[in-house]
């Protein structure tokens, strides 16, 4: 299993995108597929096209990833494929391209072979398969505003809120002290919780008052985040 992962990371959003907490990424759930609902191998140069041309779930600005975010998608404790089924259950155990272009030969780009997880590189000639990805922002809490080498670093929910778009991911530390955000804008931020103080993994709960939206967006809460009676 890659470092940190843990089957609580991913949300389903429901309308064909997967939600990593762990890295702020939204992605495609299922495989590329051709008009006739096959799964699509194709090379690089129509890979980065398919993605740049998505519109999914109302958003535009999907991309081919890097080779490091596609990496974060592999799970060693898995094959046949290694990855996540439960969030990601139309994967093919082969190559996936990424948009990193091979250091040594760039006719080549690397990719990540879902059977066991490893990458190589192929000349982008070739043809593999493909899911797209977004996004990546994280806001981060920290009461004291100390959030080790995170950044942007804030002391309360509310203002890492005010401060957050569609699709980011706000991380509260374990400490913060509860309150209710307000969700004033469009869009949808997930809040994942239980935060140690550096943000180098989770291992508590945060514990906050029922989400308030005010703007006709919406607020996802993860499991490590406890919805405590507002006094």
């Amino acid at each position: 299993m890659r470092g940190g992962q843990f089957s609580n990371q991913f949300v389903d959003n429901k309308d064909g995108t997967i939600t990593d907490t762990s890295t702020g990424l939204m992605w495609q759930q299922d495989t590329a597929r051709d008009g006739e609902g096959n799964y699509d191998a194709m090379t690089w140069e129509e890979a980065l096209a398919y993605c740049e041309s998505r519109s999914l779930a109302g958003y535009t600005d999907w991309r081919l990833p890097t080779i490091k975010e596609l990496r974060s998608l592999a799970d060693y404790s898995q094959y046949d494929p290694a990855i996540n089924r439960d969030f990601f259950p139309n994967t093919v155990s082969h190559y996936y391209w990424s948009s990193t272009t091979f250091a040594h030969d760039t006719n080549g780009a690397l990719s990540v072979e879902f059977y066991l997880g490893g990458d190589f590189w192929f000349s982008k000639s070739d043809g593999y398969y493909v899911r797209a990805v977004r996004g990546g922002r994280f806001h981060f809490v920290e009461p004291l505003g100390a959030c080790g080498t995170k950044t942007p670093c804030y002391t309360t929910l509310q203002a890492a809120l005010n401060a957050a778009a569609d699709g980011d991911v706000i991380q509260a530390a374990k400490t913060l002290t509860p309150a209710e955000p307000v969700w004033g804008k469009t869009g949808t931020v997930t809040i994942s919780g239980g935060w140690k103080p550096d943000f180098s993994g989770q291992d508590g709960t945060t514990s906050i008052y029922a989400p308030r939206v005010t703007g006709g967006g919406g607020v996802k809460v993860m499991p490590n985040v406890k919805i405590i009676p507002k006094p």
